[in-house]
């Protein structure tokens, strides 16, 4: 919960409109970036894609599944903006399959991962959304 809590106010701040759209439209947090996280995207995207996203979390540590998260939606963005709730769903789910279908979804792999690498996300200000999701422990 504190990555995707961290990730959604990354996500209103670097696209601020696809980010009003997904709320507009009521899109769970579980439909997508909690699966993204949870499965270190393996559940939504292509293998060639989660090998290289994962070559780059063993890098640059767990800061890049925001970068690729945040890549990922710049990149599409345009397609997605044009989608109501039920569309991005379907979208969503399509991606996994997208090296095997005629038509791509997706852009190249690399040119996810050289966009996620440009992502510059300052470490005071990773830090403070870090804390500012942190858990509270419970009291025993």
């Amino acid at each position: 919960m504190q990555y995707t809590s961290m990730f959604k106010e990354l996500f209103r701040e670097q696209i601020p409109e696809l980010s009003e759209h997904f709320e507009n439209e009521g899109i769970p947090d579980q439909l997508w970036i909690q699966k993204w996280f949870m499965s270190f995207f393996l559940y939504s995207f292509p293998l060639g894609l989660c090998i290289r996203i994962w070559d780059n979390l063993l890098s640059y540590g767990t800061r890049f599944l925001f970068n690729v998260s945040l890549s990922i939606l710049f990149l599409l963005k345009d397609q997605l903006l044009e989608l109501d709730f039920e569309k991005i769903n379907e979208f969503f789910t399509i991606l996994k399959d997208d090296e095997h279908q005629e038509h791509k979804y997706l852009p190249p792999f690399e040119d996810i991962i050289e966009q996620a690498q440009e992502i510059d996300i300052p470490h005071e200000r990773f830090k403070e959304l870090f804390n500012k999701f942190k858990p509270v422990p419970k009291e025993p």
